[in-house]
């Protein structure tokens, strides 16, 4: 159970680094590498703020299944990504 939790943690995180990538593109090439990376948190913040609560909450609603490994699971991954993020 716990690869299988390392893997879904991966995949959930897929979608926060696609749009990090988006913007750090669209950044100028002239400013610093720290005006960019701000630049791209300014931009990501929200999105992957809603994304991560979305997913947290899907994993939560996990947890009402009747299967006792399922539960667990749900139970553990959404801490698990509502610790990351903090």
């Amino acid at each position: 159970m716990v690869y299988k939790r390392k893997w879904s943690l991966k995949c959930v995180g897929v979608d926060g680094m696609l749009t990090m990538i988006s913007a750090w593109q669209k950044t100028s090439l002239m400013d610093s590498i720290s005006k960019r990376m701000s630049d791209v948190y300014a931009k990501v913040a929200v999105s992957m703020t809603i994304t991560t609560i979305t997913d947290v909450l899907a994993f939560y609603t996990g947890t009402v299944s009747s299967f006792r490994s399922i539960q667990y699971f749900c139970i553990y991954t959404g801490a698990t990504l509502l610790l990351l993020f903090l």
